[in-house]
């Protein structure tokens, strides 16, 4: 029989979390390792072997990378430079590099022959943009952190230099494309998912109901952005769709939350996905069931949902602390109810 390889996650959030049941359920007796500069990561009370450290300590990321086969993370906010001197994080270090930073990303994205990111600037003395925009600092925005919509001159307060300025797009649609990849050239992807986010917080996924082309265009650009990364894993593409233009608005390099409804509505999660695409396992044809929606759980809603009756499944995160706009859980439950919900979670 052969030995499952071992596997060290950069990262102890929920991702973490649930890519260590997607590898238990390959084989129970896959060792998964966390590392985290918490320790209150949610993942480490599921983990085989947990270390403590900062992401800046060098030294011991390659230890704790010596006592695995392959290393992954589960987020974007780790230096590159310290993954490409790890030989077993498959996932490799481009990615971090050029998306941590969305000047960057921005260039990397317009690079590409035939896509485009949503039209912006970069703030510098004297900056003027039409109203409304909306400005992100470079690094470390997620989840609506360090965003603003600037409507008027007094949201101007929340401008500063070298923040970017991006054009905002009226009536648009958010998707998003998840595809994997592995070493052996092999790629799958998921149909492709519509997202609505509330203060720039993603509130709701379910499948959407597009054309076939722009499917495809949508999966075309994808391959295109992970091949230009040399990226190996999961890898997600967040797209703008208005006024009949397809804009690429962020890559996140890894599992990502508008993929938790594949956890109930496909045979494969998007967990599993990266697990096979780690060690090498050939990728099963993905089967969904497009009747499902996903509805994000916010610390300000942990209270309501876990008294409560809900007509869905919640994955609770079981994090130490339920922090207003914290993403705590979510629910998967089917998309006829969604509003029913999103009406028990806001209680």
């Amino acid at each position: 029989m052969t030995m499952m390889p071992s596997i060290g996650i950069l990262g102890g959030g929920q991702l973490g979390k649930m890519l260590i049941h997607a590898a238990k359920k390959i084989d129970q007796s896959m060792q998964v390792a966390i590392y985290d500069a918490s320790l209150d990561a949610c993942a480490r009370e599921e983990s085989d072997s947990f270390t403590f450290g900062s992401f800046d300590d060098e030294k011991l990321l390659q230890h704790f990378a010596q006592t695995v086969d392959i290393v992954t993370y589960e987020f974007e906010n780790i230096s590159p430079d310290v993954v490409a001197t790890l030989p077993n994080a498959i996932q490799g270090s481009k990615a971090l590099k050029v998306l941590q930073n969305r000047i960057l990303e921005k260039e990397f994205i317009n690079s590409l022959p035939g896509i485009k990111s949503i039209p912006y600037t970069v703030v510098e003395k004297n900056f003027r943009y039409s109203f409304p925009f909306i400005v992100k600092t470079t690094t470390l925005g997620y989840d609506g952190k360090g965003q603003h919509i600037i409507r008027d001159d007094e949201d101007l307060r929340h401008v500063h230099l070298h923040m970017v300025a991006e054009t905002y797009l009226e009536n648009l649609k958010e998707y998003s494309m998840i595809i994997a990849r592995n070493k052996n050239g092999e790629l799958t992807h998921y149909p492709t998912f519509e997202n609505v986010h509330v203060n720039q917080i993603l509130d709701t996924t379910n499948f959407a109901n597009i054309d076939k082309n722009l499917e495809e265009q949508m999966f075309h650009k994808a391959k295109e952005i992970a091949q230009a990364l040399d990226y190996y894993g999961v890898l997600t593409v967040e797209f703008f769709y208005a006024d009949n233009q397809l804009y690429v608005n962020e890559v996140a390099p890894r599992v990502h939350n508008s993929g938790h409804i594949t956890l109930n509505a496909a045979n494969v999660s998007q967990f599993d996905l990266h697990i096979y695409s780690l060690i090498g396992m050939e990728y099963p044809q993905i089967e969904v069931d497009k009747s499902w929606c996903m509805v994000n759980v916010l610390g300000q809603h942990y209270n309501a949902i876990k008294k409560s009756s809900i007509p869905g499944i919640f994955y609770d995160y079981r994090k130490n602390s339920t922090q207003y706009n914290r993403k705590v859980g979510h629910i998967n439950g089917l998309l006829k109810n969604r509003e029913q919900l999103k009406e028990v979670r806001d209680r």
